[in-house]
């Protein structure tokens, strides 16, 4: 929104930006690199997946445009399933939302700090709320 791109043009502009990072990448970083979940480069690719995952769906996208646009990230950055780049997406934004909830806990008592609060990071980030129940319990 703040570029003023329809849906279509985010698609696209992700599409391109997954297709260009993932052949700038590999020019120096090897396959089995890029399966190492702390490799530098591994991170950069997912967090590219949680930015894609996340403008899509805020873009207000249908299922299947979603699916679709989406499909096309994960084709782009090694042929990744849909599937593995949504988990991969969401392991980029739990610690996100750990960080918030660790914030809430130590200010619990001051009253600044809301379960609304923590209701919009979690739609901010992407975390469903069976997920946040477990973490909150954890």
């Amino acid at each position: 929104a703040a570029l003023n791109l329809d849906n279509q043009q985010t698609g696209q502009a992700h599409a391109d930006a997954a297709a260009a990072f993932y052949r700038d990448v590999t020019r120096f970083t090897s396959i089995d690199e890029l399966d190492d979940e702390d490799h530098p480069d591994r991170v950069s690719l997912d967090k590219l997946l949680f930015l894609s995952e996340r403008a899509f769906r805020q873009g207000g996208e249908t299922d299947e445009a979603f699916t679709f646009e989406f499909s096309r990230v994960a084709k782009a950055l090694g042929g990744l399933s849909v599937i593995e780049a949504l988990e991969r997406a969401k392991d980029v934004a739990k610690p996100f939302y750990e960080r918030a909830l660790a914030s809430t806990r130590a200010k619990l008592n001051s009253g600044a700090v809301s379960a609304d609060m923590l209701s919009r990071a979690r739609g901010t980030l992407g975390i469903e709320d069976v997920e946040a129940k477990d973490m909150h319990i954890e």
